[in-house]
């Protein structure tokens, strides 16, 4: 018995013995994510439906209605648009970032 433990040290020595040298190893952040607030992903508000036996006052009142969502569609759409820039930016930035580490890495 003590003669394989007196093989079997030095052979783990062998075996281990490369793995006590450093490695130097890239971390990578977590991939960034786009994310805009639930109100800026609804989808805009519908038309509201003209009836045939509408009056006039209420085909300008329905008019007017649809104007003003219109307007507020056109705003969400150009908030969401700036939320998606910023995003897009953070990521460009995150993904030189992580370029860079890259490089600067020692070869393996």
């Amino acid at each position: 018995m003590r003669t394989t433990r007196v093989v079997l040290g030095p052979a783990l020595l062998a075996l281990f013995g490369g793995c006590a040298h450093e490695v130097q190893v890239v971390t990578v952040d977590p991939a960034k994510k786009c994310e805009a607030a639930p109100t800026l992903l609804q989808a805009c508000e519908r038309a509201t439906p003209l009836a045939e036996d509408m009056t006039y006052g209420q085909l300008l009142d329905s008019y007017q209605a649809d104007r003003e969502r219109l307007r507020r569609c056109a705003s969400q759409r150009d908030d969401l648009a700036k939320v998606l820039e910023t995003c897009n930016a953070a990521i460009d930035r995150h993904n030189a970032e992580l370029a860079q580490q890259l490089k600067t890495a020692p070869p393996k």
